[in-house]
């Protein structure tokens, strides 16, 4: 075999490990896995990208020498460069002091979603699940959550002859993450006021896309009975990179969330966050999302807004979806919540659409009522409790004072 021969089977050979790898896991994974194209263990689409990080330079180097092209030559010193600022950078992220820290997240949450076309993901019906948080050997939550036969979080409800509705919408704040049920902003709510019987549509990582895509295509009346009521979207600033996408979302818990375009002011589905691009740019951006350089300078965390104002984006999403509730349960009475150290920068777009807004962004820092001020920043009972008080303040609804469990 000559030496050509040789040389064009190496080439081969390598080519198909480092662009095959993907394509062997996500084959695997679809005979016996869950179908999202990743084995956990292997992750080999990684290792891939990351091997074709350091090969493609140094292939485009050794073209350049070769053929003796001046503009290849300029590409591939470009690339070598990039490569070197990589090695660089990865060395700064691996010998910068950081305090040593132990998280240790188990039970059984991670089972109870399931794959929803309409809402990415959504909670599995007539399930329990089971989530504890341990930081540095300290259990920070040990928490059971009960979902009910329409795949909503149970709220811990008075008597069934109540005469008004409040249904609540966001993410892992409303669902209550670390949270008993009886403990959930819903069931506070309902256990603070008299009258209401709450409902739960919060889902874990999930944001502004979930609301609107309940209120879009559920028929929400026939699933909650009581006449007359109230709406919450609780709003927390990750919801806008959850909305719009960037870079570290699209390539990890919300790479399944539904992805909207806005035109001629409404929304209109387009995908998902990560196949509404071409493949190759999804390609390209999961290499960025990759790179140590480009985290390095937090770039991966930007919301991906293609020139338009993310917060008008977002403004026009919420808005859609208060005129779908106010179709389905004839009634004005919903409103944007701001949770407690969040920025409010998007108040004014909201009124701007004249969408009601409760701001309640000023009542204290997140770090102040969470589970853990570095690494855990779900709102802890105490802060639940006071953001239930003082919403109820703003809506002038009488209250009772919030006593212990009583579950």
């Amino acid at each position: 075999m000559n030496s050509k021969r040789i040389k064009t089977l190496l080439l081969i050979a390598c080519t198909l490990f480092f662009f095959g790898l993907p394509f062997l896991e996500m084959f695997i994974d679809y005979l016996v896995g869950d179908n999202d194209g990743v084995i956990t263990k292997w992750n080999f689409r990684q290792k891939s990208i990351m091997l074709q990080t350091i090969a493609i330079p140094v292939i485009l180097t050794i073209w350049a020498v070769k053929t003796k092209k001046v503009w290849l030559a300029n590409i591939a010193m470009v690339a070598m460069l990039w490569l070197v600022l990589e090695i660089i950078f990865t060395g700064i992220a691996y010998f910068s002091p950081a305090t040593p820290v132990s998280i240790v997240e188990t039970g059984s949450l991670p089972y109870a979603f399931v794959r929803d076309s309409l809402l990415g993901d959504k909670m599995k019906a007539s399930t329990n699940a089971t989530s504890a948080s341990i930081i540095n050997g300290d259990t920070v939550y040990n928490v059971r959550y009960k979902i009910d036969s329409l795949s909503r979080r149970f709220t811990l409800n008075t008597p069934s002859d109540t005469s008004n509705y409040a249904v609540f919408f966001g993410g892992s704040f409303t669902f209550g993450t670390g949270a008993e049920d009886w403990e959930s902003i819903p069931s506070l709510f309902v256990r603070e006021t008299e009258g209401y019987c709450g409902y739960n549509y919060g889902i874990p990582a999930a944001g502004i896309n979930q609301m609107y895509s309940f209120l879009k295509h559920y028929d929400l009346r026939q699933q909650i009975p009581e006449k007359e009521g109230i709406g919450f979207y609780i709003y927390v600033s990750d919801h806008i990179p959850r909305l719009l996408g960037s870079l570290k979302v699209m390539f990890s818990y919300a790479k399944n969330h539904p992805k909207f375009k806005i035109i001629d002011g409404e929304p209109q589905r387009v995908g998902t966050l990560r196949s509404a691009y071409p493949r190759l740019m999804v390609y390209i951006m999961q290499a960025m999302n990759q790179s140590s350089v480009l985290n390095y300078f937090n770039i991966p965390n930007k919301v991906l807004s293609w020139g338009k104002d993310p917060l008008e984006e977002t403004a026009l999403m919420i808005k859609a979806s208060k005129k779908l509730y106010e179709k389905q349960f004839g009634n004005d009475q919903f409103y944007t919540v701001i949770y407690p150290g969040n920025s409010n920068a998007i108040v004014p777009y909201l009124e701007k659409h004249q969408v009601k807004v409760i701001d309640l962004s000023h009542l204290f820092e997140m770090k102040d009522h969470c589970f853990h001020e570095q690494y855990e920043w779900h709102p802890d009972y105490t802060g639940r409790t006071i953001f239930i008080k003082n919403l109820l303040e703003n809506l002038e609804l009488p209250s009772t004072p919030l006593t212990a469990n009583k579950e």
